[in-house]
């Protein structure tokens, strides 16, 4: 009876023992995709390909002592947020970089080496995609694109009052053959891809690449300049009614001096009848 108490007490030991380790085993799984994917986007932000066209960071950078730029204001960025905001786990993540160092204090980070010339070829290596979903993500577009070859930068405009795309994208490879490989899948889709707009993303052959604006009108502000001079328009036509109206008295009231100057025999003339009613009043 006691040796069968005490196997039941180790096996649940044992069991909980099994448990916590599997749960410890979890959450170092855990960090190192954390790790991996902090130091993923940190040597994207400092990569040529990024720098070339990120004005903000390349100005950080330049305008900085020894090109370094303070952890705290990488962990300010929207897609680090979503990831950390602990300074200390980005270093931590950037200990072993190829692309990027920390400095001694471990609160700052910039470049090993010097930022290369720009690319003359960027145009041709760039793909113009349409009819995209609104809620469509970086992660979702290089998935997709992988398949046609390396996919070094993404750019997706989006509305400033909601965050929503605009229904396209820019996608940049790292060579030319695999752009030109992306537009052929891409105009002509596998037969099991689904047809939906939105679904499968779709572009054209031989199109101008039109960049991105810097600071794109959002649907809303569209709409308030659409109110704007509409009721511009409203309030022209009415001020061109109301000068109509006021013209109008102003004849009544230049016909009536016409008629003041005329002789009293023509008004008689023209009014017998108050002549009589007045002839017979009382004085």
């Amino acid at each position: 009876m006691i040796d069968t108490e005490k196997g039941a007490v180790a096996g649940d030991a044992a069991g909980s023992s099994e448990k916590s380790k599997e749960k410890e085993k979890k959450k170092r799984s855990r960090v190192k995709q954390l790790l991996t994917d902090v130091k993923k986007q940190v040597e994207f932000w400092f990569g040529d390909v990024n720098l070339h066209k990120d004005r903000f960071l390349r100005k950080l950078i330049d305008d900085s002592d020894h090109g370094y730029v303070d952890l705290s204001v990488l962990a300010s960025f929207n897609r680090m947020k979503k990831l950390t905001a602990d300074t200390k786990l980005i270093a931590r993540a950037l200990k072993n970089s190829s692309v990027v160092e920390i400095n001694l204090e471990g609160n700052k980070v910039r470049r090993l080496h010097p930022i290369g010339e720009p690319p003359n070829d960027e145009e041709c290596r760039t793909v113009y995609v349409e009819l995209l979903p609104k809620d469509v993500t970086h992660n979702w577009i290089e998935r997709v694109f992988s398949k046609c070859g390396n996919v070094v930068y993404i750019s997706i405009p989006r509305y400033r009052s909601t965050g929503d795309s605009k229904g396209f994208a820019f996608v940049e490879f790292e060579k030319v053959d695999q752009a030109q490989k992306a537009i052929e899948m891409l105009n002509n889709p596998p037969e099991d891809a689904p047809r939906k707009p939105g679904i499968f993303p779709k572009t054209h052959s031989g199109k101008p690449l039109p960049m991105p604006p810097e600071n794109p009108i959002s649907s809303e502000e569209e709409e308030k300049k659409k109110r704007k001079k509409k009721k511009k328009k409203s309030s022209t036509s009415l001020q061109n009614s109301v000068n109509e109206e006021k013209e109008q008295p102003m004849e009544a009231e230049s016909t009536g001096q016409k008629r003041k100057s005329e002789p009293e025999t023509s008004r008689a003339q023209k009014t017998p009848g108050k002549e009589k009613r007045d002839a017979g009043r009382k004085p």
